[in-house]
């Protein structure tokens, strides 16, 4: 999928509206199966927080995969994870 696809579908999927809490994108990316969104903001304290948020390719949102993290370390260890997960079925 090209970052332009990326970009549309998390637009597509989020009609545009930022995450509250993280609401500067950072970048687009894909792994796998999935494709993700990473954002940045700040927490209560005002320190740095990132957000990352996981589709699957036709645009199936997965909170169970998607996370706020302190570091952008976490955030990469979260997205190099990716490729041991699994599109769920649908049920």
């Amino acid at each position: 999928m090209q970052h332009h696809e990326i970009v549309a579908t998390f637009e597509r999927v989020f009609k545009g509206q930022p995450n509250f809490m993280t609401p500067e994108v950072i970048g687009y990316g894909q792994r796998g199966d999935f494709i993700f969104e990473c954002s940045e903001g700040r927490g209560i304290e005002q320190e740095r927080i990132f957000g990352l948020t996981i589709l699957d390719l036709e645009g199936t949102n997965y909170p169970e995969y998607s996370g706020m993290y302190n570091t952008r370390a976490g955030v990469n260890n979260a997205v190099a994870d990716l490729s041991n997960k699994d599109i769920l079925p649908i049920t």
